[in-house]
């Protein structure tokens, strides 16, 4: 079971005049398009220290902190916790006074800390939207079961036949049993939920 976070959290400390904004932030796509858009949030900070796992590829970086203050704890902290599809980023403004390595390490970690812990977890899944073209005669039948058991659809008339688009389930599949002649539906997308 791959675990992850469902809501972007944040933090802030200041520390003699050095400001850290830090975030955890659930990764939908690409990592390096959240950092990015990270750093557009935070402009002109001094560094970006990060750390993700994203489909289970990991990756971290001091972005020009010494050497082990930041990115490595941030992916020892996800791995730690066992999440997926996590990245964990702050934006430092050097306030003019040198932290020192031992301050400067402890202060990256107690921020992210923070973050993290506001951050509710949950199960990552992954779920298929499919679509379904249905005779005309055999649609309201099928439309009707769906309904039954809850299943939310989308429905999209064609010349000859109803368009059915929905996301793959146990409970789509017990409905699709009573109608073998419709054959298997077609796979549209995979989306990632985390629950």
């Amino acid at each position: 079971m791959a675990l992850s976070i469902k809501n972007r959290t944040g933090a802030y400390l200041k520390v003699l005049g050095s400001l850290f904004h830090y975030a955890a932030i659930p990764l939908m796509d690409d990592p390096e398009k959240a950092i990015a858009a990270f750093k557009d949030e935070y402009p002109k900070a001094s560094h970006y220290p990060f750390a993700y796992v994203h489909e289970g590829k990991e990756r971290c970086s001091d972005d020009g902190e010494p050497s082990g203050v930041a990115g490595l704890a941030y992916l020892s902290l996800l791995r730690s916790r066992g999440l997926d599809d996590v990245l964990l980023i702050c934006a430092r403004y050097f306030g003019g006074t040198e932290l020192g390595v031992g301050r400067l390490k402890r202060t990256f970690f107690e921020g992210i800390k923070q973050a993290l812990d506001k951050a509710e977890v949950g199960e990552i899944l992954y779920l298929e939207e499919a679509v379904l073209e249905v005779p005309f005669e055999i649609s309201p039948s099928l439309e009707n079961a769906l309904r039954h058991r809850k299943i939310e659809y989308r429905k999209e008339e064609r010349t000859n036949s109803v368009s059915l688009t929905f996301l793959l389930s146990d409970r789509i599949s017990k409905v699709l049993e009573g109608y073998p002649s419709l054959g298997a539906p077609k796979i549209l997308a995979r989306k990632k939920a985390v629950i």
